[in-house]
């Protein structure tokens, strides 16, 4: 509960967030840590990205959130047989982390605010059939 009134407030700019040069490789092992075994019991193999990723300006703890809802919803919106896959880039001063996946991408309220806190953005693309994808943007280091 502690964690959804956090996001609430950082959201809202009533919490500090403590931006530091993170590796997002750590957030984002912690989510896939956290998602496992319900992404396994659906049969949904999640795809990491490959190599190591850019830096970025970021909250390490609500990027972990963030990042662990894009991964839920990508799980939870899938359809049987489906696939959730993560990429990263760096794009001009920003650092991409999409979280692609053969569902719908619904329910992102908060983790937008939570993003735009930390002078980043969330954009969902849907092909009904084909699935989603959640981009997720923060600043480069």
């Amino acid at each position: 509960m502690d964690d959804v009134l956090g996001v609430g407030r950082a959201g809202n700019g009533e919490s500090s967030l403590n931006i530091a040069e993170i590796d997002p490789a750590t957030a984002l092992a912690a989510s896939h840590s956290l998602l496992a075994a319900t992404a396994e019991a659906a049969g949904l193999p999640i795809s990491p990205p490959a190599g190591p990723l850019p830096a970025m300006h970021a909250d390490n703890q609500r990027l972990r959130q963030i990042l662990t809802h894009l991964l839920s919803n990508a799980i939870r919106y899938n359809r049987p047989g489906g696939s959730v896959r993560v990429n990263a880039a760096r794009v001009g001063d920003c650092v991409q982390l999409n979280v692609a996946g053969t569902g719908l991408g619904l329910g992102l309220t908060l983790s937008l605010q939570l993003a735009r806190a930390m002078g980043g953005d969330i954009a969902v693309r849907s092909e009904p059939g084909a699935g989603s994808r959640s981009r997720l943007s923060l600043p480069a280091t």
